[in-house]
């Protein structure tokens, strides 16, 4: 008994000496890993929350997902004990966590449920292993702490509005087999500079990347049939876009309010919608694998009025990136 108490005696004269910002610190870091909250998100999943703002995702299988859309629906999160009211940047009200700050995925969770961290604006990082497969609707909606996302390879589908109005969102690093990007996916991504998709995405959804207003590099692959409305409307940075070799029709609205827009490298499109290029004022160059009499037989040039024409450019040699 003696010897314990000088061995404490000891310990509390060692620290008494430190610095007080030194004393905190040790005092700090053996709180940061103290796990503060848990519970279920899953059938076979749980969460804990740490004191530092950690949240880790274990177990195996699929989270749950929550109500996907409506106004509050992240305080039904099991989490949503530490939501607060606030308000965004147009004094609209709404329930947001300041608490959560990092996320890590277990090794063995497959799917992230809808608005599973949906308005969490203080998260910086977050980590996924290989072997996540789904993204759900709203899942990181207004998370707009976060800089950059890496997705491992296994990812093949991003829920609709799943980063939305991420707004720090710099650096997405897509994954090969992505196959599904839902609508406005990534819309209000203001400080998104450049994406490049795989060839396993088919299709980019309504408004996937409309107002991403600092997007000036976009490389589609050849992979991609269809761009839906308004998929890049208001991408006011955008400069230059080659659109997939098989894309034939142009929807309403996707290109349109472009304004930075000067080169546009056709793929043999068919249809091109009146609204596709609409207030996109500043292109120069159009550039037209096919003919001249094509072209005015397709009736592309009110489009274009103020663009020089290229016709029978050769496709394949034509960079995708713009520059």
């Amino acid at each position: 008994m003696k010897k314990a108490i000088s061995i404490l005696f000891i310990l509390l004269m060692c620290l008494s000496i430190l610095p007080v910002s030194a004393a905190r610190s040790l005092i700090t870091s053996e709180k940061s890993g103290e796990i503060i909250d848990s519970g279920a998100c899953g059938e076979n999943a749980e969460w804990t929350l740490t004191e530092d703002g950690t949240l880790t995702i274990s177990g195996t299988g699929e989270t749950y997902d929550y109500n996907s859309y409506g106004p509050g629906c992240s305080s039904n999160v099991p989490w949503g004990y530490y939501y607060e009211y606030d308000y965004d940047s147009y004094g609209a009200g709404y329930y947001a966590c300041k608490t959560i700050k990092s996320i890590v995925i277990g090794d063995n969770i497959t799917a992230l449920g809808s608005c599973l961290f949906k308005n969490c604006i203080c998260i910086e990082n977050v980590s996924m292993p290989y072997g996540l497969k789904r993204i759900g609707n709203s899942t990181f909606e207004n998370a707009r702490a976060l800089e950059t996302i890496v997705f491992p390879n296994s990812v093949v589908s991003i829920g609709s509005y799943a980063f939305y109005r991420c707004s720090a969102l710099e650096t997405i690093v897509f994954p090969d087999e992505l196959s599904i990007i839902g609508k406005f996916a990534f819309c209000l991504c203001e400080s998104l500079t450049s994406i490049e998709l795989s060839k396993a995405v088919p299709a980019i959804s309504e408004s996937a990347f409309e107002s991403c207003i600092a997007l000036k590099y976009v490389v589609l692959s050849d992979g991609i049939t269809e761009i839906g409305n308004s998929a890049f409307r208001g991408c006011s940075s955008l400069e230059s876009i080659k659109l997939p070799a098989h894309l034939y029709v142009i929807n309403h609205y996707t290109f349109s309010a472009c304004s930075s827009l000067k080169s546009v490298y056709l793929s043999p499109v068919q249809t091109i919608m009146t609204t596709s290029f609409n207030n996109s004022n500043a292109i120069k160059d159009v550039y037209y694998p096919g003919s001249k009499e094509t072209w005015k037989a397709y009736s592309f040039d009110k489009f274009f009025t103020k663009a020089t024409k290229h016709y029978y450019y050769n496709y394949n040699y034509i960079p995708y990136c713009s520059a």
